[in-house]
């Protein structure tokens, strides 16, 4: 979710946040994954050792995030046919909660610094908006958003 944050803060319109959030979780879940896995049939064992695998595993927050479930509680990682994955991984639930926090922090902070560089007149709006209950916010916020994207798009910030 902090990924998709950082997305929608850096695009220019929803379409374009949209298509980039999709491509990236595409990249993450199925492209990442064989690649990964064409590497390590490629290699055969020779150069990748190891940590050099668990690093490559911590590169991905949907990888982080399977090992940690597999690794964390015996009785899922029995029940999914994956108990000698995680038997074999050196990895500690803390380290792999902490690649999982850096995974969450770091975009969410990049996210704070590319909204901070929003104009004031947007980010009042969407204060005030928060404020707000109902139909009413839904419409706002998206008359909001319109004005808040032409500001941006014009420069005139």
């Amino acid at each position: 979710i902090a990924i998709g944050y950082l997305i929608s803060a850096l695009a220019r319109d929803r379409g374009t946040a949209g298509a980039v959030a999709v491509g990236v979780w595409l990249l993450f879940v199925l492209i990442y994954d064989l690649a990964f896995l064409g590497l390590l049939v490629v290699d055969q064992g020779q150069t990748v050792s190891g940590a050099i695998l668990q690093a490559l595993l911590l590169l991905n927050p949907t990888d982080a995030y399977r090992l940690f479930n597999l690794t964390g509680f015996a009785n899922v990682s029995s029940f999914s046919g994956m108990a000698g994955l995680a038997a074999s991984a050196s990895l500690s639930p803390a380290v792999l909660l902490g690649a999982l926090a850096f995974w969450a922090l770091i975009p969410l902070a990049l996210t704070i610094v590319s909204m901070s560089r929003m104009s004031a007149n947007c980010v009042v709006t969407s204060f005030a908006l928060g404020r707000m209950n109902g139909s009413t916010v839904i419409i706002a916020v998206s008359n909001a958003m319109r004005r808040c994207d032409r500001t941006m798009r014009d420069g005139s910030a």
